[in-house]
């Protein structure tokens, strides 16, 4: 082989090796990426929803004060389901398990209905003798809400990119490369956390 030939061929081979090492390790790195925003907006939401359970905790409290509430060690029990539910979400390795997403959920939507319950009873009590720390209350839990609506919706959008990314050429080539095709995200159901204002606009019939 004529050294220019053999020269050429060198040169093509190192070109197509540096590609290639870049597209692997760039679409590793996009993985790597990827799987880092679905943890920080997991965190994101859990942390949103353990400060709205102290929001109905103290919602609780105050039915104490205006003597509406007949079930109240029912909620009290929801809250420390709620509770135990997030501290597993918290402490397990992603991808989280599906029936402990659906759990989740199930206590979430519960802790939401509680909230409507809740808010509609004290604010039409007759003894109501403390509207501001109500009205405080109720601000709070709006934003709160909204948090949590936001961050489900980052969740959402991530896991599906991440989903997608392991299905789809060359995207799946690197995820099976990298074990990564086995890794499959739940996503949570969109109705599971609406906004504040959905939540809360409508009184409790």
């Amino acid at each position: 082989m004529d050294r220019p030939v053999f020269n050429l061929a060198a040169l093509c081979t190192i070109t197509l090796s540096i590609i290639l090492f870049c597209v692997i390790a760039g679409g590793y790195s996009s993985f790597a990426r990827a799987q880092a925003r679905i943890k920080e907006a997991s965190s994101f939401l859990t942390e949103a929803c353990e400060k709205r359970l102290v929001l109905f905790n103290e919602l609780v409290e105050l039915t104490d004060q205006t003597k509406v509430l007949r079930t109240k060690s029912a909620m009290t029990q929801s809250s420390r389901n709620a509770q135990n539910i997030l501290h597993k979400m918290i402490s397990q390795a992603p991808p989280v398990d599906r029936q402990l997403i659906a759990e989740f959920e199930i206590s979430q939507n519960r802790i939401s209905q509680q909230l409507i319950t809740l808010l509609h009873q004290i604010e039409t009590a007759p003894g109501n003798t403390d509207p501001e720390r109500i009205a405080h209350l109720k601000k709070e839990l709006n934003a709160v809400q909204d948090a949590i609506f936001v961050a489900r919706k980052h969740y959402n959008t991530e896991t599906g990119y991440f989903n997608t990314r392991t299905q789809m050429f060359p995207g799946f080539l690197i995820a099976k490369l990298f074990g990564l095709n086995h890794i499959r995200y739940t996503q949570l159901t969109e109705g599971t956390f609406l906004s504040g204002e959905k939540t809360f606009t409508s009184p409790a019939s």
